[in-house]
């Protein structure tokens, strides 16, 4: 164990991690919103779902797409939180950053289709 409690180095490293943590958090937020705005689109306006995976998932009724979703996003997030908190290299947190962002960018879209739809 460390005998330094204080070390501007650990700050450091538990200011990134929360960070990170923060973010997958967001992945999963957004994930959420993805579902249903999925699942909206689907139901309620007759477009379709573009993903293959998702295209089966949503056959299969739309309790297991939500349910298989979820669970891929929230296990491939904890992969990532466990490669960062083993590795801590540079290219597993800009993976997290892409990811993020792609997220926040399909949300930005669905939120752009929806209002073109109204």
């Amino acid at each position: 164990m460390s005998k330094i409690k204080n070390h501007p180095e650990k700050k450091e490293v538990e200011e990134k991690s929360r960070s990170i943590f923060m973010l997958l958090f967001l992945i999963v937020f957004l994930n959420v919103l993805d579902v249903f705005y999925t699942l909206y689109y689907v139901n309620e306006m007759g477009l379709q779902e573009m993903n293959p995976w998702a295209v089966t998932l949503l056959s299969m009724g739309p309790w297991i797409f939500i349910t298989g979703k979820m669970l891929t996003i929230v296990l491939c997030c904890c992969a990532l939180w466990y490669a960062y908190r083993r590795v801590r290299k540079v290219w597993v947190r800009v993976f997290i950053w892409a990811a993020a962002l792609v997220y926040c960018l399909l949300i930005f879209l669905h939120a752009q289709m929806f209002k073109f739809f109204e």
